[in-house]
């Protein structure tokens, strides 16, 4: 009945029912959301550097909205908190070891990885409704599922959790494990981007989208972009900073990936060109193909913040556009990734009032709103359960009070 119930009460309220969390969602930007007001209400204050200010105000029943974050009473408190260098720690250099953990029944020489045991604990597979999980560690004739191309679909099992079932041809019905936690990929996205925009300022960074010419499998692609990212990119241009890679699934199941480059200064010359001849030397070319190299690999700018911040929210797993997707990540494969110079930005807790007076301009188009419910309280106690309500503001910073409390040595900078 519940199952009846929560989809219908998510489309007629304008809300995504997330099976996961048992939990209705709801997101609205730009100029649907109201302004940040002036009180001495609580909000989480982080500095992207160059990039601006973001604000948070949070409504929500934890104890603690805002984790364990440095509470500074004044504006002049945060920015020394945001100009300082604790421990003296540089920037975070990525080795950019990105292999996964292999599962304990397949060797080091694995190709297929759909036994029940390479599960979280308490997810088996076996519990999935009128379709048991098949032994495959020791079929040779299933391919893993970090190499699987294809359709998927979602079945529900007894323990009530969604599981992803392989789709036609001879992989018909093998079960490659739970689904994607709504959650999870949403927290696992947002603090990649976090350090994304404090790593890449958006004048110096660049975007590129990397396609095929024919259907790819994760694996392929991540190794691709892995070894063109480790072994030249970097090693061609000198001055490049850092890459943040975004890994995606088409509607059909294979795959794309996206690049985020930030140099040091300028952008060096032919940087199409180079990753164009650099990718297509790493994936399958037919012979006769509809496609060209404008469709192959595109490249984008940055002109204003926003248009960076917009780009990276497009790139959300759990956005309105791609969350249905989900369900073709691979288990415990790790689909984004950094690599080179990374920093993470530093957050504080302030009061509203104080936390405007680090800012000057304000991004409107950025303004965002999530509201999420409790979805059993909301169908079967006929009332919002509000677990939580969060506003998010984008600002530019206020150089001219940042950099007098800096000269006055207020500041550890």
């Amino acid at each position: 009945m519940q199952a009846l119930l929560c989809p219908r009460y998510a489309k007629e309220n304008g809300f995504f029912y997330d099976i996961n969390g048992d939990a209705f969602i709801k997101a609205i930007d730009g100029w649907g959301v109201r302004a940040l007001s002036d009180d001495d209400g609580d909000v989480l204050v982080t500095d992207y550097g160059a990039n601006g200010l973001k604000i948070e105000k949070r409504k929500t029943s934890m104890s603690k909205p805002y984790g364990k974050r440095k509470r500074c009473k004044t504006a002049e408190e945060a920015i020394s908190e945001f100009t300082s260098t604790p421990d003296n720690n540089s920037p975070h250099n990525c080795k950019a070891d990105d292999t996964a953990a292999l599962p304990k029944c397949v060797t080091e020489k694995d190709i297929p990885s759909n036994c029940s045991s390479h599960d979280e604990a308490d997810t088996s597979t076996g519990n999935v409704a009128e379709h048991d999980t098949p032994d495959n560690c020791t079929d040779v004739n299933i391919v893993s599922d970090a190499d699987y191309v294809g359709g998927r679909e979602l079945v529900m099992g007894k323990d009530g959790k969604l599981y992803r079932m392989r789709i036609g041809g001879d992989d018909a019905g093998v079960i490659d494990g739970l689904c994607r936690d709504y959650e999870s990929e949403r927290a696992s996205f947002k603090k990649l981007a976090d350090e994304c925009i404090k790593s890449c300022y958006f004048k110096k960074s660049c975007a590129f989208t990397l396609t095929t010419y024919v259907p790819q499998s994760f694996a392929d692609i991540k190794s691709a972009v892995s070894k063109m990212v480790k072994k030249y990119l970097f090693s061609k241009f000198e001055n490049l900073k850092c890459v943040f890679t975004f890994c995606e699934p088409h509607a059909d199941g294979s795959w794309h990936c996206h690049l985020i480059l930030c140099f040091r200064d300028e952008f060096p010359d032919g940087l199409y060109e180079t990753v164009l001849k650099s990718w297509k030397n790493r994936i399958i070319v037919p012979s006769e193909t509809y496609k060209t190299d404008e469709n192959l690999v595109d490249l984008r700018f940055f002109y204003t913040a926003e248009e960076f911040i917009k780009y990276l929210d497009y790139l959300n797993p759990v956005s309105k556009k791609k969350r249905d997707r989900l369900k073709f990540y691979p288990n415990k494969k790790k689909a984004r990734q950094k690599y080179g110079e990374t920093e993470k930005p530093k957050k504080v807790i302030l009061s509203a009032n104080e936390a405007k007076k680090l800012t000057e301009r304000e991004h409107i188009a950025l303004r965002h709103e999530i509201k999420i419910l409790n979805a059993s309280s909301s169908v079967f106690e006929k009332k919002e359960d509000l677990k939580l309500h969060n506003f998010t503001y984008y600002y530019t910073r206020n150089e001219a009070l940042w950099n007098a409390i800096i000269a006055n040595g207020q500041s550890s900078c």
